[in-house]
């Protein structure tokens, strides 16, 4: 039987699913018969804290909360709160006193570079309060980036003595991108612990599961393509009808649906006042501080920027209309209240508010009234792929690369007018490479949550 370290930081009921998972799975393990020890990290730093409001009482209240359900659970789990590890925190504070003076690019703790750990986090959590109300909003950046610094030197160094006095086997996590965790898969880099990262996916039944450590383009999630390119792009009708059934779940619709696309089109282009012979660019958007935009999003990191740029492309191009479809969590954040501002009357970009209200447009509304989609690199540039839709991405989308979409790969230089307004149009043959890289997805790096059984015979191949 092996040894599974499961990693769980959270404070914040935005992340208690994946935390339920985590939890789920150590205790499936340890009824296996494994060794398993969980790990709970977050509190004011914890990059979940922007669900919060910054309100690290909350915070406080959820961590508690979290830490007595853990304390409650099997006495087969073994658990380790960071913050209860007075050693680590003395030896940071030591360490702290030597490397808070350097300036805060070139931070370096034994080899690690502390900005390159901490960007994800410290974006996340300017920008995911931008324009709040919430008393961390006003503090000082320099001090906001220093408590994250200082916090990436504890968890190194806890996460270091823990591997070197325990050596488990796995180690499992969500996300890899923030830095409590990118310290885990950074300290088990070191001891050759392998590692695997959770992240939640654009299908609400599955979960991204990735033996490499991080989710994203920067995983293995991306390098599926060197299965995607070299088995055979012919799917089988069994398989189709997999991918098939999945993209309608994660779209919410039934094969009346599909059936009837050509009016589907007629009454959402209608919804969106769009004129005949009008071709519909839609934008998809992300929230602010989602770590892949954060990461890999390049020159597009900011939306507002980036609207303003497709708007300018398209302004005065008689027949094109740009539409923007906020995402469900930011439909009152920065950009909504951007697009309020540019909108100009007739010739300005039409906003879908992206709500799960009845009387909003779905995204499978929008997707049948577009186009052409253009995003950063939402997950849900697969779905107007699966829909046939030509797909335009900005910036280092884990899916990119795979030949049905068009990469800018993060670089403001590329983006032109034309690419824009005349991405090449799907063929059979696209679509059959849309297939084969949604069904290395489904094989590969989807998981579903509700079969702990089948997940941790997954985690038993890497023991």
């Amino acid at each position: 039987m092996g040894r599974v370290c499961v990693i769980i930081s959270t404070c914040c009921p935005h992340f208690s699913d994946k935390a339920g998972f985590l939890l789920n799975l150590g205790g499936t393990l340890a009824e296996e018969g494994h060794e398993v020890k969980v790990v709970l990290a977050g509190r004011e730093t914890c990059s979940h804290i922007i669900r919060l409001h910054g309100d690290d009482e909350l915070c406080k209240w959820h961590f508690d909360l979290f830490s007595d359900l853990l304390g409650s659970s099997s006495g087969a789990l073994q658990p380790s709160l960071v913050d209860n590890d007075r050693a680590s925190s003395a030896l940071a504070d030591t360490a702290w006193l030597g490397i808070c003076s350097q300036p805060t690019r070139d931070r370096v703790f034994e080899g690690y570079a502390l900005h390159d750990i901490c960007n994800s986090s410290v974006a996340r959590r300017t920008r995911g309060l931008r324009g709040g109300t919430s008393p961390s909003h006003n503090q000082d950046p320099i001090l906001v980036e220093d408590s994250y610094h200082k916090d990436a030197v504890r968890h190194l160094i806890y996460y270091k003595k823990l591997f070197l006095e325990w050596m488990p086997d796995v180690a499992i996590y969500f996300g890899g991108h923030f830095h409590q965790d990118r310290c885990a898969f950074l300290a088990a880099k070191s001891f050759g612990v392998s590692t695997v990262a959770i992240e939640s996916s654009f299908i609400p039944s599955r979960i991204y599961w990735d033996p490499s450590g991080v989710t994203g383009n920067r995983g293995g999630i991306a390098n599926g393509s060197n299965t995607h390119w070299s088995e055979t792009l012919v799917i089988s009708p069994s398989r189709a009808s997999v991918i098939d059934r999945l993209m309608m779940e994660s779209l919410n619709i039934e094969d009346a649906d599909i059936r009837d696309r050509d009016a589907f089109r007629r009454r959402a282009r209608e919804g969106l006042n769009i004129q005949d012979g009008e071709r519909v660019v839609l934008f998809l958007s992300q929230v602010p501080y989602d770590a892949s935009l954060l990461s890999d999003g390049g020159d597009f990191r900011d939306q507002v920027t980036t609207v303003n740029l497709l708007f300018s492309l398209l302004e005065g191009r008689r027949g094109f209309k740009l539409a923007v479809r906020l995402h469900p969590k930011d439909l009152r954040g920065e950009l909504s209240r951007h697009l309020i501002n540019i909108k100009g009357g007739a010739n300005g970009p039409v906003q879908t508010n992206g709500s799960t209200n009845a009387d909003a447009p779905s995204l499978w509304s929008d997707l049948a009234a577009a186009d052409i989609v253009v995003t950063v690199n939402s997950q849900s540039g697969l779905q107007a792929a699966w829909c046939g839709l030509p797909v335009v991405l900005l910036g280092k989308a884990f899916y990119a690369g795979k030949d049905f979409t068009v990469d800018l790969g993060g670089q403001k230089q590329l983006l032109s007018e034309s690419c824009i307004t005349a991405p090449k149009v799907p063929t059979a043959a696209s679509m059959s490479k849309v297939y084969s890289y949604l069904s290395v997805l489904e094989r590969e790096y989807l998981v579903d949550p509700r079969d702990m059984k089948g997940t941790a015979a997954r985690l038993n191949n890497l023991l």
